[in-house]
């Protein structure tokens, strides 16, 4: 049970008949409010994934799902509140039905981004004002949705931002932490105190003293994998427009699930804003290697029937939630309502919320409050569509309820552990009341404080429940399917818990040495046992709430973290960090599955005194690596000695390595042992085999750093570290699936073969390839398909770029099908097909250059596009340095970029140089003086110039400068058949020289001299293409050869049909 939540009065869930309703035709048939008659609605499950706003440019599509509403219209407001300046509303609209699935729906033409929203829903008579449930972003307190431009809100670098890699979800270590709580406190030296971009924030210490870490700089220092942050979607219980007083809540009180929460923003009056710091955060928990794990709450709403701000009931009166026989609603959430799971449309909609945040944040995973509210099918949803994703996403949540749960279907409570996948974890509570005893009586111990009888259960728990070990407690199906922990947001800080049963609850914010050396135990208990382990932020450093038990809404100074307790506590921090790098480097403590479990023996009887919990282990997952490992948990106040012990046939090892003891903890050797080894009072005491010991470098005081980078674009690709002893040989290698993909080795620098010293060393790989990292792959849709899509997936990680059906694609002009695949990340398999069940067959991607494949042939062949002629650029180049040139042309109509070339008169050789988007180029590092030639060519995706030969090669003089001369527009009068030139006049000057430019030859003509500002041809003609320069200069008959083309410009005289 958790008692964080308000207590409210159970509403009266009144009962209503509905009617059958003739609009748009029949749609709904009449039922009874009995929760099974509500169940019924399931019949009008809508499947689609376009629910809520859908944006464009052009229009936005409004759906909403009300089978039950007799008329739904949208109101949209040019503000989230009525407060703000330029509020008003600025329309309402009319929806449509669509029978048979309960959608109504408009569309809106327009750029509506930025504008806000609500729905005014119909239903037994009275009109009820909603915010979309699937609003994506809202106003300032979540009263009204935004039309939100999605894209337009991802930070710097978000197309290149993953999630961390997760292979295992026992390979997480998960700290739990509260936005508010991370960066409030005044020695946090953060700036965005209490908001999601103090979390983008590094180089912060404590009190500013640069020496002791905050902030994120600290969790990457501390090792975790993961963090869990309570609620960040848009909750009811902080009121946005006063953020200048002291508001505090956990945020267990869901208003908007698919928005973040506005108080955490620097400005929640914009609907953007939230969303777009979001994502900063996430990125920057990510650069840091950090995944960040959603606390969600989908088991109740802080509104649920009581007529304020209750969106789910003001859509479909009574559907999304359950209720007793009575009509009463149900609550087993202890917070006046429970959600219903088991029905359809809150099913989907839950699988939605999910996917969305995975999809839209990049969010690495989900924790499920009072999960045990939920059923069982649901839970399993959720984890297949994540899979599709990314199977690195993390599932777990609270295996129990607040009450009884009114669900016809198992729900995912303990017991029902069995039915859920496997790759859905749950709190282990039986390891947390064996650590610390119950989290209910304050005065109760468990096996840190040194009670008696616990070692059983501290066993079962050690090997995560799911052996019988546990005998009645065995609840859970393997490793991956518990959460390992003692403390966390709900009840006690475990330092607070200590202080409570151990010292009466006097001096929590006092440093007792043997409460550290229990807080250090708990610790080595949880990061040395099978399962994920967990712990709350500030775990680490003896954190403390001044012993408030539920402190959900207790002032910022009780919640905050103190960072100087990082100071205070730091042998706790460090003993953290060493278990989690014992953690890391152990395979077995990670094991997912129960292989490594099944290898763990406890000593017993005389070899094992009371209050100490012994066991060895052994690696069954590889033949790399640390072999044996032994724990010993003392929870005694003296030293005591234990006989290590293992099962018959295995050999144990004599000699032992120890790596953790009641003060240190991490991956080198603090003294060795035999088999018969003491332990310090109140310790955790971590040992390795030492002959696996000694073969296995995980040290990285001796470490090599290899980059493969990229010479074309100088990026690196991938970086390899390599750790060894010192004095020992390395040997380095190019990486083989670049070379398989056509790239080769330019140059290298550093010692590619040596030998390991204390002194890090960086070895570079650079990397050239004449081929295209990404590949343009062509469909000929000879099955006259009306949507193509294309499925592609890396054939050997599995890794696909999006779910089936994959992307839809475009057309091109000559009626092929076409895609980019990203060759170079090694996607090489792809599936054409039509969205609807017609496919091709799993293809390989060709490596040759075969690049179409005919839907009516299956086979591959080479694309030969359809070449159409651009006009040739007017180049010309200048020079305004004694190293480089500046070559410039005027846009060809139709180009989407530009070719340059380098021509060698010596030889007459043509040489490819550099692709550019814009009309201009530079090239650096020449020789003054010298004479340097290039050639522009334009080119589109159908179409080329046909201008790389010599003859349209510009010469460039390094170190020459050439004068600016007059640049003139151009005008064409059909009916007299005349072209003008005009242009500005030049102050002083009296005359003008106009030249005709022959570009292939590079020739100027004879000049048609001026006086005034403009100039007229009569034998221009429509369709053709003249180039003209004006100069205030009359240039000698030498000039007028080789020229350039600079200061020309290109006229084209369009044809009139």
């Amino acid at each position: 049970m958790e008692k964080r939540k308000f207590k409210r009065t159970l509403s009266v869930f009144m009962m209503f008949a509905m009617v059958v309703s003739l609009m748009n035709g029949m749609h709904f048939a009449a039922f009874a409010s009995a929760y099974s008659d509500l169940s019924a609605l399931d019949a009008y499950a809508y499947s689609g994934d376009d629910l809520g706003a859908t944006y464009s440019k052009t229009s936005t599509t409004f759906k909403v799902w009300a089978p039950t509403a007799t008329s739904v219209k949208l109101k949209r407001y040019y503000t989230g509140s009525d407060s703000e300046a330029g509020a008003g509303v600025i329309e309402i609209r009319d929806m449509s039905y669509t029978s048979g699935n309960g959608i109504w729906s408009v569309t809106v033409s327009g750029d509506l981004k930025g504008t806000y929203y609500t729905y005014l829903v119909t239903a037994n008579g009275t009109t009820k004002e909603t915010v979309d449930i699937y609003a994506k972003s809202t106003g300032v307190n979540g009263l009204r949705g935004m039309v939100i431009d999605l894209d337009s809100t991802d930070p710097s670098g978000w197309e290149n931002d993953k999630r961390v890699d997760c292979d295992n979800q026992t390979d997480a270590i998960i700290w739990e932490a509260h936005v508010r709580d991370f960066s409030s406190s005044s020695d946090s030296g953060m700036t965005n105190k209490g908001k999601f971009l103090a979390f983008t924030e590094i180089g912060t210490t404590v009190n500013s003293d640069g020496v002791h870490k905050t902030g994120i700089d600290y969790l990457e220092d501390l090792g975790i994998t993961h963090i869990h942050l309570l609620p960040v979607y848009d909750y009811g219980s902080v009121d946005e427009t006063k953020l200048n007083t002291d508001q505090f809540n956990w945020g267990y009180d869901p208003l908007n699930y698919n928005t973040p929460e506005g108080s955490y923003s620097t400005n929640p009056y914009d609907g953007n804003v939230r969303v777009n710091e979001y994502k900063q955060m996430v990125k920057s928990l990510h650069d840091k290697n950090i995944g960040v794990v959603m606390d969600v709450v989908y088991n109740h709403t802080y509104a649920g029937d009581s007529g304020i701000n209750d969106w789910f009931n003001f859509t479909v009166p009574g559907y999304y939630y359950r209720q007793n026989a009575d009509g009463t609603l149900a609550n087993a959430s202890g917070c006046g309502n429970e959600t219903a799971s088991d029905r359809a449309m809150y099913q989907k909609y839950m699988v939605d919320s999910v996917v969305y945040w995975a999809k839209e944040y990049h969010i690495d995973g989900f924790r499920f409050d009072l999960m045990g509210i939920h059923d069982v099918d649901t839970m399993n949803k959720i984890r297949e569509e994540l899979d599709k994703i990314d199977p690195d996403i993390l599932i777990y949540g609270e295996p129990w309820s607040s009450g009884d749960v009114a669900c016809p279907k198992l729900t995912a409570v303990q017991g029902n552990m069995s039915y859920v996948s496997e790759e859905v974890a749950a709190f282990n509570d039986k390891m947390r009341d064996a650590i610390k005893g119950s989290c209910f009586n304050a005065a109760d111990k468990g096996f840190i404080q040194g009670a008696t009888g616990f070692e059983t259960a501290l066993k079962g728990s050690i090997q995560a429940n799911s052996t019988e070990m546990s005998n009645s407690n065995k609840w859970s199906k393997c490793p991956s399917q518990t959460i390992t922990y003692t403390s966390a947001h709900d009840n006690y800080s475990l330092y607070d818990k200590l202080v409570k049963s151990v010292k009466g609850g006097y001096g929590y914010t006092t440093r007792y040495d043997d409460l550290v050396a229990m807080n250090k135990m708990a610790g080595g208990i949880i990061l040395t046992s099978q399962g994920i382990p967990f712990f709350q932020a500030g775990e680490e450093f003896a954190r403390s709430k001044n012993g408030n038990e539920n402190s959900y809404n207790a002032s910022t100074e009780t919640n905050q973290l103190k960072w100087i307790n990082t100071v205070t506590y730091s042998d706790i921090v460090s003993y953290y960090k060493g278990l989690i790098e014992i953690r890391k480097a152990y395979e077995p403590f990670r094991d997912p599955t129960n292989t490594s479990n099944n290898t763990i023996y406890f000593s017993w009887g005389s070899s094992c005194p009371s209050n100490v919990v012994a066991f060895t282990m052994y690696n069954k997952l590889s033949n790399d690596g640390w072999n044996f490992a032994a724990v010993v948990h003392n929870s005694n106040s003296t030293a005591k000695t234990v006989s290590l012990m293992t099962y018959d046939g295995v050999t144990l090892p004599s000699q032992w390595v120890i790596v953790a003891d009641g003060t240190n903890a991490g991956i080198e050797s603090l003294g060795t042992s035999s088999s018969t080894v003491t332990v310090p009072a109140r310790s955790t005491m971590v040992l390795i085999d030492k002959t696996s010991f000694d073969n296995t470098v995980i040290s990285d005081k001796c470490k090599v750093t290899v980059n493969h980078i990229i010479e074309n674009t100088g990026n690196v690709y991938k970086t390899e570290t390599l750790k060894g002893n010192e004095g020992s040989s390395y040997t380095t290698s190019p990486l083989s699936e670049l070379t398989n993909l056509g790239y080769y080795v330019t140059k290298t620098t550093g010692n590619t073969s040596s030998v390991f010293s204390t002194t890090d060393q960086v070895v570079n790989y650079y990397y050239k390839t004449d081929k295209e990292p990404i590949k343009r792959i062509y469909f000929d849709n000879t099955a006259g398909w009306s949507d193509v899509y294309v499925y592609v997936w890396n054939n050997t990680t599995k890794e696909y770029v999006s779910a089936w059906p994959g992307t839809k694609i475009s057309k091109g002009e000559d009626g092929y099908y076409y895609t980019d695949v990203d060759i170079l990340s090694g996607y090489d398999s792809i599936i054409f097909n039509n969205g609807s069940g017609t496919q091709t067959g799993d293809l390989t991607i060709p490596t040759n250059d075969n690049n179409l494949y005919t839907y009516s042939s299956s086979s591959w062949s080479a694309y030969k596009p359809v070449v159409k002629e651009l006009n040739a650029p007017v180049a010309y180049a200048t020079s305004n340095s004694s190293k480089s040139v500046v070559v410039s042309w005027d846009a060809v109509e139709g180009a989407t970029s530009y070719q340059l070339y380098k021509y060698f008169p010596s030889t007459g050789t043509i040489q490819t140089s550099k692709v550019v988007t814009d009309t201009t180029a530079t090239f650096n590092g020449l020789t003054a003086g010298k004479t340097y030639r290039y050639i522009v060519q334009a080119v589109s995706d159908t179409a080329v110039s046909n201008n790389v030969s010599k003859e349209f090669a510009v010469d460039a003089m390094v170190g020459k400068k050439i004068n600016t001369s007059v640049v003139p527009k151009a005008s064409y009068d059909y009916s007299k058949g005349c072209l003008t030139l005009s242009w500005d006049k030049v102050s002083g000057v009296s005359k003008y020289y106009v030249y005709k430019y022959y570009l292939k030859t590079k020739t100027l003509s004879a000049p048609k001299e001026v006086s005034k500002n403009y100039a007229t041809y009569y034998t221009a003609e429509p369709g053709k293409t003249y180039r003209y320069l004006v100069s205030t200069k009359k240039f000698s008959d030498s000039e007028l050869s080789g020229y350039n083309g600079k200061d020309c410009i290109s006229v084209n005289i369009p044809e009139i049909n």
